[in-house]
């Protein structure tokens, strides 16, 4: 893992271990919107698409028939980035389809256990490792442009970077490579720039993932629309309790808050789709400071819901891996059967299963920390002389790493957004770093 100039280099998973030291230091910093313009993404600096959960008096007494969401305008759907959803698979930068995370539902088959763990892991790990392969990070981007007030380093021409966070990307790549050591179903991609001493990740999907998404069942399929439908449900405009889910929330587009954190001694800035909040007052301007509670929303398994949360060690992990991320301590689970009713709904609180996956947890963190320290030992050149590649091999379990031309089909750094940062240090007088 030396800093070197390279054309190829492997490493295997195992051989990747860091400090087992948590996230810490996390902040919530900044939120912005997605939403479905004229069949476009667009993004937008407000709350528009913040959505409210709207809590059952009895959570064991509910009725949801999932059934079928009605989907109205398919090119909305073919613009807007859902996290979780199952779209297009494109390896291009310039993918702009929707992906929502959390509405990758469970996948039953109850012919035997080893076809059910298989089922389970491959449905959560849809929710955010396919977060970034089709989600554009220029949405990000756009924010960093808004706040580089905020998150300029106090001393740009003294320091080795211009920005303070050592890595901005989305959620995804961050929880991809948090899962690595126990993936079982899907290698992955993840590409690296470096801008101003700041390296920029960004995921795209392999090709056997993308041979999976390909072959999906219509089964699968179903499972996808129901998690949206169970959305619809479970969210509101408002804040709301009562016993009255006859109005469903129109859900068409993406609240994103954006985060800063330190990994041992990197700072890292990555934003995180939200499916809502849990709070007694409307919230205006902003979701920063304000007294609230970050949710997640899943569908599983009816025989998966126990008195003491989620059975299954996969959801686990890969559920923890998600909400870690953002500082979501609450999921609420639509406990669901075959039929696509919902009877029950569980509140599972994070601090509930993680000693059952406590070495699992300790070993995802040592893979990432130290992985982010051989991307930050690889990654040398500027982004406009070399792109890094690197490409996990799931059946060899090991990963490689590669220079590319920077203006190859995996380049995303966009060139609107050089230009801003480099005209702001400009008027700034930081010369170093314009």
């Amino acid at each position: 893992m030396e800093n070197s100039k390279l054309n190829t280099l492997r490493v295997s998973v195992g051989d990747v271990r860091g400090a087992r030291c948590p996230i810490s230091k996390l902040k919530l910093i900044g939120n912005y919107s997605i939403q479905a313009i004229d069949g476009k993404s667009e993004y937008l600096n407000d709350l528009s698409q913040l959505r409210y959960f709207k809590e059952p008096i009895d959570t064991e007494d509910v009725n949801f028939h999932l059934g079928v969401i009605k989907i109205q305008d398919e090119a909305i759907i073919a613009d807007t980035e859902k996290e979780n959803t199952i779209a297009d698979t494109e390896k291009e930068s310039t993918v702009a389809n929707t992906e929502k995370e959390n509405t990758i539902a469970d996948i039953e088959n109850e012919n035997t256990v080893a076809n059910t763990e298989k089922e389970n892991t491959v449905a959560d790990t849809e929710e955010e490792t396919e977060e970034t392969a089709r989600y554009q990070i220029h949405f990000l981007l756009k924010w960093v442009l808004e706040n580089l007030d905020l998150i300029r380093a106090k001393d740009s021409n003294e320091i080795e970077h211009c920005l303070q966070p050592d890595f901005i990307c989305t959620r995804g790549p961050i929880k991809t490579l948090l899962l690595t050591p126990f993936e079982k179903f899907n290698g992955w991609i993840l590409c690296a720039s470096k801008f101003k001493g700041t390296i920029y990740l960004n995921y795209y999907c392999s090709d056997d993932r993308i041979e999976q998404i390909s072959n999906f069942t219509p089964e699968q399929t179903r499972n996808i629309e129901w998690g949206f439908t169970f959305e619809e449900y479970m969210l509101s405009d408002t804040p709301y309790r009562g016993d009255d889910f006859s109005a469903r929330c129109d859900i068409n587009g993406e609240f994103h808050c954006v985060f800063k954190s330190k990994l041992d001694k990197k700072t890292l800035l990555y934003s995180a789709e939200i499916d809502g909040i849990r709070s007694q007052q409307v919230v205006e301007d902003t979701v920063v400071g304000k007294n609230l509670e970050l949710i997640e929303l899943k569908t599983t398994p009816s025989n998966n819901c126990g008195p003491k949360g989620i059975k299954d060690p996969n959801k686990m992990l890969t559920w923890w891996a998600q909400c870690y991320l953002a500082d979501v301590r609450t999921i609420i689970c639509g406990c669901k059967h075959k039929n696509g009713d919902i009877k029950r709904i569980k509140e599972v609180k994070l601090h509930e299963f993680l000693y059952r996956i406590k070495d699992k947890q300790k070993r995802c963190l040592s893979f990432c920390n130290g992985f982010l320290d051989f991307i930050k030992n690889t990654v040398s050149e500027e982004h406009n002389k070399c792109l890094y590649k690197f490409t996990f091999d799931l059946n060899k379990k090991e990963i490689t790493a590669e220079e590319l031309d920077p203006n190859c089909n995996y380049a995303f750094l966009n060139p609107w957004y050089v230009k801003k940062v480099e005209d702001y240090f400009a008027r700034k007088g930081n010369a170093s770093c314009s």
